[in-house]
């Protein structure tokens, strides 16, 4: 657990640097727009800006 500035995405991908995790994982539940509605905004960044493994759950 862990307390980081900025937004969810720059946080979670702050912490993995510091981590480097095996895998991260998001949940999916989004409340606008195609994607988002899959996927969710958080879910959606971290698979386009991160590096880690992601696997994304709903």
């Amino acid at each position: 657990m862990a307390t980081t500035l900025g937004t969810p995405v720059e946080g979670i991908l702050q912490e993995a640097k510091a981590l480097n995790p095996d895998l991260i994982l998001a949940g999916s539940r989004g409340r606008r727009g195609i994607i988002r509605m899959v996927l969710g905004s958080v879910s959606h960044a971290l698979l386009h800006q991160g590096t880690y493994p992601l696997m994304i759950f709903g």
